[in-house]
């Protein structure tokens, strides 16, 4: 969240897993929802499939709006679900509406 609150579209595509192309699109998508977010205030709701993968809610401090993604654990870090696996196609990174679950 902070990566992409900050504006940087670099760091947010460090988060991508190894392997993963085209991530910029995703990225940027990421990054430019966040705009003007308050990230003091931002309300993370995950579900609970840890280790593996977790969906994540995160919520404008009005409980109205929100960005869902997907972290998973790999070669030991946090990953973020953004751009294209090479052998099969996905994009984690979009907007979402409160109480809804990530698909």
């Amino acid at each position: 969240m902070a990566a992409a609150a900050s504006g940087s579209v670099e760091q947010v595509e460090k988060m991508a897993p190894d392997g993963f192309v085209n991530v910029h699109p995703d990225a940027q998508h990421l990054v430019n929802s966040l705009r003007d977010w308050d990230i003091a205030s931002v309300d993370l709701r995950l579900t609970n499939e840890f280790p593996e993968y977790a969906q994540v809610q995160a919520l404008k401090e009005t409980g109205t709006t929100g960005i869902n993604y997907t972290i998973s654990w790999q070669s030991g870090r946090w990953t973020l679900g953004i751009g294209t696996p090479e052998n099969s196609p996905t994009g984690g990174a979009k907007p979402g509406i409160a109480g809804v679950k990530p698909t």
